[in-house]
């Protein structure tokens, strides 16, 4: 049995066998960074056996002999996670590995492979010579035996990449919450336990037990420890799935300008103190520093980059970062298959203009972004609102009796398949299947909007909808703007049997995109700190959604609804009673909070009793008393219904709020 390669992000090392018969057990998740073969379904980083030790070659040994050492404990570790301490006694081999004197122990290829034996019997093991050690054939020849499956890790992996010990821990014990193994009362092991359980300092074992307070799972009782509780999100309804079996209504195609127009006019009147409307990250999020520097590189190697009209064609380091990125998700795209466009709105536009003509009707999510709407109005198309469910996205049921009724008169549909805008529904890869081949039967251009799909809470990132495109009948479409630098509006779009078309437009309507921008995200893209940084956006973004969801919770009144999207900047809400988002809208504004109500999400007024709010900035004291304000405001519109603050509690929070965003300014 040889080596199998196969790096998992959070994987396992194989297991081995005792005396003839095969033996697994759980591994820890936070040691083992290697995933094992298909066949091994459980795995261990340690494991005792008889272990053989065969040098067969002579120049090793000069005689070829076997040695068998009784039941020892085998154990592979990534290198990274190997600290001095562990490893006592250790001699250093002067080409960057390591034959360990405590234990019979290699590093080779970034993994240490080693036996766990008394002092005594590792050195009379150790063959006399650390050379005898460094052949590779030896480790090899460990692996018949051990079936042991060590492998190189990943070229960017190191210890950066990987959250602080306690983050690991906390997200340990969050997973037995959410599993239900450790249930709401239930008490948590003490510090001193978890000190002794886990081998940590008090520090650690405090900053693991408040990172899971802070998250709303546990609270702190005096004198008693820790507790297990359900989060007040958790305690919030979550939405209705919208009627399917209904076919979409047309009678109202036009009128999202008017709206908008009112929207923007009226918030532009106000100095706002904290804006919840837009779908927007704080710029703190991003990193500007490294951009920056990126750009001080390019600008010394190439100062033309400010000087030169940019070619139409030129191939920058973005496009074929968009190129290699698209393999991760399925696609197979040639950098000269990748448009830049002004963000993603434009390729939006782009698309539609490339596959409709004015008077024709696109099919679109309901609710949908509004930007949407408005360029659909302003190229004389027609939307027809397709019902979307809040977990699963556009309903292809739905669609297919759009399609029915409709006919030829629908020539594309937009759709928005992760982390939807504003629902945050993310589509299952059933249904994208079926959404394709659908649109593809009836020669309808299917046109996919892939701006937030970096943002999902996963390591694994979703397929795109292109990935089961086979004709070029899906137009993709994408951004950097939500993920990595909203300043440099970059966005680009494959187009696929439309792509000489989609040229020609963005030739005829802007031109080339500057190159500097692209240059400098393309660079950064093709490192591993761009990966870094988006593990560091998704937690922030879900630790910012999940404190906004728990206000929500604590401060709106009862009938509230609301989904914890699985990733993204914003929460759809609900209101009770169907309470009309214009007069919360109204009444917040007054108070210079801007949110974003229903009504701007369709060309209907079926969703007048939602609101979008924002979590993308960071949930300090100004967002958490704007929210509690918020509240305030939907509980006197809903007529004292709910958990209505008193009014000195209004006053209070009114003041804070109005205090900070003084000192603020």
């Amino acid at each position: 049995m040889r080596s199998q390669r196969s790096i998992g992000s959070h994987g396992r090392a194989a297991a081995g066998r005792t005396a003839g018969s095969a033996t697994t057990c759980a591994a820890p998740e936070a040691e083992i960074s290697i995933q094992p073969p298909r066949s091994l379904t459980q795995a261990s980083p340690s494991f005792r056996t008889v272990l053989p030790l065969t040098i067969d070659s002579p120049s090793q040994t000069g005689d070829g002999r076997t040695l068998t050492l009784p039941c020892v404990t085998t154990t592979a570790l990534p290198a990274s996670t190997a600290v001095r301490s562990t490893w006592p006694a250790s001699r250093g081999m002067g080409d960057g590995r390591s034959l360990f004197m405590g234990y019979l122990s290699w590093l080779w290829d970034g993994f240490i492979v080693g036996s766990r034996l008394p002092q005594k019997q590792a050195q009379q093991a150790a063959f006399g010579s650390a050379a005898d050690a460094e052949k590779r054939h030896l480790l090899w020849s460990l692996l018949p035996d051990l079936h042991l499956y060590s492998m190189r890790p990943k070229a960017q992996h190191s210890r950066m990449d990987s959250p602080p010990l306690y983050r690991r821990l906390a997200d340990h014990y969050l997973a037995a919450i959410r599993a239900g193994t450790l249930e709401p009362g239930d008490k948590l092991p003490s510090l001193r336990s978890l000190m002794r359980l886990h081998d940590i300092s008090l520090s650690t074992a405090l900053q693991l037990c408040r990172a899971m307070e802070s998250e709303g799972f546990v609270e702190a009782r005096d004198r008693a420890g820790y507790f297990v509780r359900r989060p007040r999100r958790l305690a919030i309804a979550p939405m209705e799935e919208p009627a399917a079996g209904v076919a979409p209504d047309p009678a109202q195609f036009v009128g999202i300008h008017a709206r908008v127009s009112d929207f923007v006019t009226r918030r532009r009147q106000v100095d706002i103190a904290v804006d919840f409307s837009t779908a927007r990250g704080s710029p703190a999020l991003y990193p500007a520093q490294a951009l920056r520097a990126g750009m001080m590189r390019l600008l010394r190697r190439q100062p033309e980059l400010l000087t030169t009209a940019s070619p139409s064609r030129s191939r920058t380091p973005l496009r074929e970062a968009a190129a290699r990125r698209g393999l991760r998700v399925g696609m197979t795209l040639s950098p000269d298959e990748v448009l830049v466009t002004n963000g993603c709105i434009e390729a939006l536009n782009l698309a539609l203009r490339a596959v409709a003509q004015p008077g024709d009707t696109v099919a679109v999510e309901s609710p949908t972004f509004y930007g949407l709407l408005q360029v659909l109005e302003s190229l004389g198309m027609r939307a027809l609102e397709i019902p979307t469910s809040p977990q699963t996205g556009l309903s292809v049921e739905a669609l297919e009796m759009a399609i029915e009724a409709y006919g030829r008169s629908i020539k594309a549909v937009v759709v928005v398949p992760h982390l939807q805008n504003p629902l945050g529904s993310v589509m299952p890869d059933s249904h994208k299947e079926r959404l394709v081949a659908l649109c593809e039967r009836h020669a309808i251009a299917l046109i996919e909007d892939d701006t937030y799909s970096e943002l999902l809470d996963c390591e694994t990132p979703p397929r795109a909808i292109k990935s089961w495109d086979a004709s070029g009948n899906v137009i993709h479409c994408a951004s950097l703007h939500k993920i990595l630098a909203p300043g440099l509006r970059l966005g680009w779009i494959s187009a696929g049997r439309w792509h000489g078309r989609v040229e020609m437009l963005k030739y005829a309507q802007t031109r080339s995109n500057e190159e500097l921008g692209q240059w400098a995200a393309g660079e950064f893209m093709n490192t591993g700190a761009y990966d870094r940084h988006l593990r560091r956006l998704r937690e922030q973004l879900r630790q910012q959604r999940e404190r906004t969801a728990d206000a929500i919770a604590a401060h709106f009144p009862s009938g509230t609804r609301l989904n914890l999207p699985p990733g993204g900047l914003q929460l759809w809400v609900e209101l009770p009673d169907r309470l009309s988002s214009a007069t919360v809208f109204d009444s917040a504004l007054q108070e210079r909070i801007l949110v974003a109500p229903g009504t701007l999400f369709s060309n209907s007024s079926r969703f007048d009793h939602c609101l979008r709010i924002n979590c993308g900035w960071p949930f300090e004291t100004k967002v958490e008393a704007a929210l509690r304000r918020l509240g305030e405001i939907v509980c006197e519109a809903a007529g004292g219904t709910g958990t209505r603050a008193p009014q000195a509690e209004a006053g209070a929070t009114r003041r804070r709020l109005q205090s900070t965003s003084a000192s603020a300014a």
